[in-house]
């Protein structure tokens, strides 16, 4: 369920979707062509950086620095998307938010009766029709099930079998009020489309990684942008639990990230025992070092066991299987990501 409208409509043969990537630092922006029964190809990507201007706001600079984005999407991608596609027209647009813009919360919707039933979607989409409490200051951008169990057995595809209780578990978006509102208001008119889909990238991440690595079913991802760390935690193939934490990037504070991913972790630990292979998602010029310093750092006291942690740097590389890129063009990771995303939610 999304905020900006539902896009799950009419399957179609191919179409065209604008990936838009917004961190707390840069902006990413694509165009991306999938065709049923094809992997998805990048045909454009563009990364620009936030330069907040003396008098704006953040929510300014950003919307700013996506109008410059938008512009060379549409005079520079839109030619390479005619060639690649037949026509330089979006269909859609895929938002991703990092934090701290954004939000992620885990839920479950429960169904339990005396005799076993069919479970229908329509019984899926009744369950819900009830939403998540948005934060003050935060939209209720969208929803993802991202699993559902029957008779405490998690279940691929769950729409037409039995049960006597079922468990859908829901992972909710929450983006800030001010700025959801004035991308949509820019994207619509840039792009001449209300089919904008606005998504936290935890969601969006989480989705994508697990088409990436299907057989793996115990393990952490560590997201770190600037001072803001994302932690979540994957769980018997389910996602168990999403904790955010921003550290102090003041001056002369070195590794204040470490300091902030720990908070993650001992609020992980609280709830569940912590695997020891990490996904690690980063800028590349610093995943070597924040490899080499997670897995040296000393974390054994919320582990069981005293193994240093199998950290594992996420790149483009480990996408090329999924996801094409167009000649000439750049790798982009969250990018990437974001195809992934969208290839597997709208199969």
């Amino acid at each position: 369920m999304s905020f900006f409208g539902n896009l799950f409509g009419t399957k179609k043969t191919a179409e065209s979707v604008a990936l838009i990537e917004i961190g707390p630092d840069s902006i990413a922006g694509g165009f991306g062509y999938f065709k049923r029964g094809e992997t998805p190809l990048i045909v454009y990507a563009s990364r620009a950086p936030i330069q907040q201007a003396q008098g704006e706001s953040p929510v300014q600079a950003t919307v700013r620095t996506l109008d410059v984005l938008g512009q060379s999407l549409i005079g520079q991608g839109a030619p390479l998307l005619l060639r690649a596609a037949g026509s330089g027209r979006i269909d859609s647009v895929l938002v991703s938010v990092k934090a701290p813009w954004q939000e992620t919360t885990i839920r479950s919707e429960k169904i339990e009766r005396t005799e076993r039933f069919f479970f229908t979607r329509a019984l899926l989409n009744t369950a819900l029709v009830k939403s998540a409490e948005a934060p003050q200051g935060r939209l209720l951008a969208d929803e993802i099930v991202v699993g559902t169990i029957l008779d405490g057995y998690e279940t691929k595809k769950a729409i037409g079998k039995r049960a006597s209780r079922v468990s859908i578990i829901v992972l909710s978006s929450f983006i800030d009020e001010q700025l959801s509102l004035a991308i949509a208001e820019g994207l619509r008119k840039l792009f001449h489309t209300t089919s904008i889909r606005l998504v936290a990238a935890a969601a969006i991440r989480y989705e994508a990684l697990q088409a990436v690595f299907p057989h793996e079913d115990e393990y952490l991802t560590v997201d770190i942008t600037g001072g803001a760390i994302v932690t979540t935690l994957i769980r018997r193939g389910l996602l168990s639990a999403v904790e955010h934490a921003t550290a102090d990037t003041a001056p002369g504070i070195q590794d204040a990230w470490l300091g902030a991913l720990t908070k993650t972790l001992e609020a992980i630990t609280k709830r569940y025992p912590l695997p020891r292979k990490v996904l690690l998602l980063a800028a590349e010029s610093d995943r070597a070092a924040l490899k080499q310093k997670i897995e040296g750092a000393p974390l054994a006291s919320l582990r069981l066991s005293e193994d240093p942690p199998a950290v594992i740097p996420i790149s483009p590389s480990n996408l090329t299987d999924i996801v094409r890129i167009a000649e000439n063009v750049e790798p982009d990771l969250g990018l990437e990501l974001m195809a992934a995303f969208w290839r597997k939610v709208e199969s």
